[in-house]
């Protein structure tokens, strides 16, 4: 499966991937599925209810959907980070790992769940917006790196700098 995360205008999107749009093997997720709510940070994705966050939006099964062979995450640079929308998918998959550590190449990280073998092998991330600054670059990448780190041990790709999304991102 492949998951395709974006910020981007849905129906923008559609026209310039029109290919993506019935494949059973791609999964599309955008903010056109309606508002996403904040994490609290009750954990209760991690203790009460695995893999489900109890916040009631269309959201709420993050941990699940955001597992495949490949991830694309396409988002605008902020502050050296991802934008709002998906940096709250982050926070809302945070229940695809357990509340406890083990040392991964020699860095502290959250064990992960029963899945662990279904886990991303491939996470490519796509930083779009005008002027990015070198500092903001540097920012991000240490970012990209440990949210790598966090899929699993043998998870690869890349993180890229784009001007135009509808030409540099291969989908």
């Amino acid at each position: 499966m492949k998951v395709v995360v974006h910020d981007l205008d849905p129906e923008e999107f559609l026209k310039a991937f029109p290919g993506l749009k019935n494949r059973e093997d791609v999964r599309i997720i955008a903010e056109s599925e309606g508002a996403i709510r904040n994490c609290i940070g009750c954990f209760s994705c991690w203790i009460k209810t695995p893999m489900q966050c109890i916040i009631k939006d269309s959201y709420n099964d993050m941990p699940t959907r955001f597992v495949g062979e490949e991830i694309i995450v396409i988002s605008r640079c902020v502050y050296g980070g991802y934008s709002r929308f998906i940096k709250n998918l982050f926070d809302r998959s945070i229940g695809s790992g357990t509340p406890f550590f083990e040392i991964r190449n020699g860095e502290l990280k959250h064990v992960l769940r029963e899945n662990k073998d279904k886990r991303t092998s491939n996470f490519n991330v796509y930083m779009y917006g005008n002027n990015i600054t070198h500092r903001e670059k540097e920012m991000m990448t240490g970012l990209y790196i440990a949210n790598k780190a966090n899929m699993g041990p043998k998870t690869t790709g890349e993180l890229h700098f784009i001007n135009d999304v509808y030409k540099e991102v291969p989908l």
